[in-house]
């Protein structure tokens, strides 16, 4: 009876792990089907899908003020300028006998289109754009206790800020390299595309719009009602379309310069190519017929006697 009991037993256990193997089979035979996309089976499980946002924690630590402007500009506007790139750098460990490592590289961080790596992506670089004008308060008229007078005086482009939108941030990605070396190619390559945008031929068709009689009732408009006065009491002088001056298109050209070649970490005296910066709009050539100038910064700590703002 005993050995009866046993054989049976091992009977059952077998028919056990035939089933088992047959469900499995089933089961890899689906899968294999939903991944080539022939059918999409049930999601009946928790699993599979995207949390709906980011999870963590984001804490504000404070700030402190370090520099003022040099050149005081007017943000009058924002654009957008489009500029596109595909680029690598390949991340390599040293290799020897003991760890084994032969490879020719470790990782690659890159920047491309997010669905296609093969085409360059469009990233999106916010422009601002400023006026070096001043604003003058006069006699009063037309039943004002005073009037203002506002002379736009050259508009230019005045900041580039690669942005971070979702788009954006996809085209930048990391395989297997070290977050300090990704970090250092996306600083890199945003800066290329920022400056890319800043020393373009000026955008002379987009700063044409400030000058436009709608435009300059537009901000005659605001002028009234932020200092509670009726529109005739002010008056707004049209912006020509400003260039960079020759110290600026001086940094201009050396900034694009240190994205194109970099110096060998080992050896400073070698130089090898870095990226390729090609212009395919724009009336002008770019650096020499650039609008862009800077704000500026000095560091407070060397301005004497600055009381700075208070609080209340």
């Amino acid at each position: 009876m005993l050995l009866r009991r046993a054989g049976g037993g091992r009977r059952r256990g077998g028919g056990i792990l035939a089933a088992a193997a047959a469900v499995a089979a089933v089961v890899l035979v689906l899968a294999a089907i939903d991944r080539v996309g022939l059918f999409h089976l049930p999601d009946w499980f928790p699993g599979g899908r995207d949390d709906p946002a980011a999870r963590g924690d984001v804490i504000y630590e404070g700030q402190r003020a370090t520099a003022a402007s040099r050149d005081f500009l007017i943000d009058i506007g924002d654009g957008e300028a489009v500029v596109s790139v595909k680029a690598k750098q390949n991340h390599d460990r040293s290799g020897w006998l003991i760890n084994g490592d032969f490879q020719s590289t470790n990782g690659t961080s890159s920047v491309a289109d997010p669905d296609d790596r093969d085409v360059p992506a469009k990233l999106k670089v916010a422009v601002d754009y400023c006026a070096d004008g001043t604003v003058t308060v006069g006699p009063g008229r037309d039943g004002a206790d005073r009037s203002i007078s506002f002379d736009l005086g050259r508009v230019y482009v005045c900041d580039t800020t690669l942005e971070h939108t979702a788009a954006n941030d996809a085209a930048f990605r990391q395989d297997d390299t070290p977050p300090a070396f990704h970090g250092r190619f996306v600083s890199f390559v945003s800066g290329a595309a920022e400056t890319a945008a800043a020393a373009a031929a000026c955008p002379t068709d987009q700063l044409e719009r400030f000058r436009t009689p709608r435009y300059l009732d537009f901000v005659r408009d605001r002028l009234a009602e932020r200092f509670d006065l009726p529109a005739s009491a002010v008056t707004v002088t049209a912006p020509t379309v400003g260039a960079s001056d020759a110290d600026t298109r001086a940094a201009l050209g050396r900034r694009l310069d240190s994205f194109l070649e970099r110096h060998d970490p080992d050896h400073p005296k070698v130089t090898y190519k870095a990226l390729s910066v090609q212009y395919l709009s724009g009336k002008g050539s770019a650096v020499e017929d650039s609008c862009y100038r800077s704000p500026g910064a000095k560091k407070l700590a060397d301005i004497e006697d600055v009381d700075l703002p208070g609080l209340g």
